[in-house]
């Protein structure tokens, strides 16, 4: 009797043991390896190449780090160096009564949009698109201005494009304006007259309510 019970407590012990070396059973979370650890965490098990982050990821990782001011505007002074192309525009003469030159260049190798006008001080408008004909796209305009006006305007917008050239600062404007770090797009060369003064503004890929006056008077 003695025997079996001596036997008994022994089996009672050894399971004692064993339960409370169980995971779960001492109160704390049960460890994980390193390579359960890693997993969890997000992060590829050893020997296991990382996962590359999608173009989305990616560019949105790096958005920024070329330039803090991405997608913003930026002022200068007209570069020495410029685009063939707007250099072209920018050296042709402007005769002594025009108030106003538009030019509109694409930046891209297609001339086909491009096109440009002229406001004289009487109100009369010349206007011409490129012909889209395969010739050199570093030739902004192979058509010269018309003879004869595409329209005239009266006093009252020419008085008008005096007041929004005045509003919108373009004769303090140092010379040229860029959108960061944009792509495509085009150039818009603006030259205006105040006092007898020609002023230059080259604006690459910029969008303004002056812009827009500009571009809607061609029409």
């Amino acid at each position: 009797m003695f025997v079996l019970a001596g036997a008994q407590a022994r089996l009672a012990a050894a399971v004692l043991v064993l339960v409370a070396g169980a995971p779960g059973c001492t109160g704390k979370p049960p460890q994980r390896d390193d390579a359960e650890q890693q997993v969890a965490q997000g992060k590829p098990p050893p020997g296991e190449p990382a996962e590359s982050p999608s173009p989305a990821e990616d560019a949105s990782r790096t958005a920024g780090k070329k330039h803090p001011m991405v997608g913003q505007q930026e002022k200068q002074a007209l570069p020495d160096s410029l685009d063939k192309r707007v250099a072209a525009v920018v050296a042709a003469p402007v005769a002594a009564d025009v108030l106003l030159s538009y030019a509109y260049v694409a930046r891209a190798k297609s001339p086909s949009g491009n096109f440009r006008y002229e406001l004289h001080e009487d109100g009369r408008i010349f206007s011409v698109e490129h012909s889209g004909a395969g010739r050199d796209w570093q030739v902004p305009f192979d058509e010269p201005l018309p003879d004869e006006p595409e329209r005239v305007v009266d006093a009252k917008k020419i008085a008008e494009v005096r007041r929004v050239l005045e509003e919108h600062g373009f004769f303090a404007h140092p010379g040229y304006e860029a959108r960061v770090g944009t792509k495509g797009g085009a150039y818009t060369i603006v030259r205006a007259r105040k006092n007898g003064e020609l002023h230059t503004v080259v604006f690459e890929n910029v969008k303004s309510p002056l812009l827009d006056f500009l571009y809607d008077l061609a029409y």
